[in-house]
């Protein structure tokens, strides 16, 4: 063993602001003395980060962007990429040829062309990229793909996930692309619920289903419901139908545009039994022996989780405790994103894998290119205007998460299903021409 496996893992760090204040205080505050050296933090406004006087006085190089860093000599074996959506592929371009390893926030970025650009990077630089979805790297979710590619559960036939997160007027105006299709440049920065709050619930499922461990399952089509009730261009609620290889049908529905809180809810039907996430699966109450993730068990859930976690029961009643994805340290992704510089540690949610969600949410995007605004009938605003909200429409999503049906096939005649989208072969947004 040489000195350099003993050594501090150089980083430089791209945003501080927003979730990258939670990357930044992590890597300040909760690794081991001499484990990482945190050689410059990239910032357009870095005087709008509270840990900036920090980061200063531990003598840490601020930039406005990669390059001036690159430029002035800053050399890092990790970049850890927390910027907004439209920034994700170009900044980690950046960091793989300036010979950086990558940890980037999820999603993947904007566009599938964008995705494949990466993955051709990272190869031609012969570095990783891991991408942030902190539930992929979970022990629970871990312990469920095994037991589904072991073929514990037999094959999957349906698969859902439901979302509500009310969002108001600060929520949208914290930044100049929040709710933007594109940005005053004319990028695609397709900022919604599918492909910011909530895409971690789309992308769970997709990464539950994918045929190996670190691939997520291949979607082939997809229709979308979406609307937006929020003054934005892009849409605030969505449900949508995806159908996936092998002939799995997998629903999603998430809004900002709602009243209270819900959520997130997954469940997955298989051949051999089902899996839920915050559903209720009869007799599934109780006290649990243990906290074993993945174990077999006659009681429900463990003290420690936060929340109901995720359970299985199979066909003969017996059911099996994974735990909850968020009992782990959000910043397991990051962990262990420092420990892989030096050490061989399995890629749980690379390019590929992030993928399947770009693809989808590329394909809902085009079933719906101009989000409709929710008639005005239907909604009701708080006597401040901060926040609005769909009459019914919770109601509707939770019943259409329950049957596999969209809200229009439940009789709701404010969501219109879009184009159907074929997404085999799909390897450019826009496709045939639209834009």
């Amino acid at each position: 063993m040489t000195d350099a496996d003993h050594a501090p893992v150089s980083i430089v760090m791209v945003a501080i602001g927003g979730y990258g204040y939670w990357y930044l205080k992590t890597l300040l505050e909760e690794f081991p003395d001499g484990a990482v050296d945190l050689r410059a933090a990239i910032d357009p406004f870095p005087e709008r980060s509270v840990l900036a006087p920090l980061l200063q006085e531990h003598g840490i190089r601020l930039f406005p962007d990669l390059e001036s860093a690159f430029s002035a000599g800053v050399g890092a074996e990790l970049a850890v990429i927390a910027s907004p959506i439209h920034h994700h592929v170009p900044q980690s371009v950046q960091a793989l040829r300036a010979g950086c390893h990558v940890l980037c926030d999820k999603p993947l970025g904007t566009s599938v062309q964008e995705g494949l650009a990466l993955i051709g990077e990272r190869d031609a630089a012969r570095r990783w990229v891991r991408i942030g979805y902190q539930w992929s790297y979970s022990r629970a979710v871990q312990a469920l793909k095994r037991d589904i590619l072991d073929g514990r559960w037999g094959a999957p036939r349906q698969a859902a996930a439901f979302c509500l997160w009310p969002r108001g007027r600060d929520y949208y105006s914290r930044n100049d692309w929040a709710g933007r299709i594109r940005d005053a440049e004319g990028r695609w920065v397709l900022d919604s619920p599918l492909n910011n709050a909530m895409a971690h619930f789309l992308h769970n499922l997709l990464y539950l289903l994918g045929p190996t461990p670190a691939e997520s399952a291949r979607p082939v089509g997809v229709v979308a419901e979406c609307s937006r009730t929020h003054r934005i261009e892009n849409y605030d609620s969505v449900a949508c139908r995806i159908e996936l290889a092998g002939e799995v049908e997998l629903l999603f529905f998430a809004s900002h545009a709602v009243e209270r809180e819900s959520g997130p809810c997954f469940r997955i039907l298989f051949e051999e039994g089902e899996v839920v996430l915050g559903g209720s699966l009869e007799g599934s109450t109780g006290s649990p022996a243990d906290g074993t993730v993945g174990q077999d068990s006659g009681s429900a859930l463990p003290a420690w989780a936060a929340g109901p976690g995720i359970i299985g029961v199979d066909r003969r009643g017996r059911r099996v405790i994974y735990g909850h994805p968020d009992a782990d340290h959000q910043f397991r992704k990051l962990f262990e994103a420092v420990e892989a510089v030096r050490n061989e540690v399995p890629l749980r949610c690379g390019p590929e894998a992030a993928l399947a969600q770009t693809v989808c949410m590329n394909g809902v995007q085009e079933s719906v290119p101009e989000p409709p605004p929710m008639p005005e009938e239907f909604v009701r605003r708080a006597p401040a205007g901060d926040m609005c909200w769909v009459d019914g429409l919770a109601a509707a999503y939770r019943e259409g998460y329950r049957q596999g049906q969209l809200p229009s096939q439940l009789g709701q005649t404010w969501s219109v299903p879009g184009r159907k989208v074929d997404l085999r072969d799909y390897h450019e947004f826009p496709s045939r021409g639209r834009g």
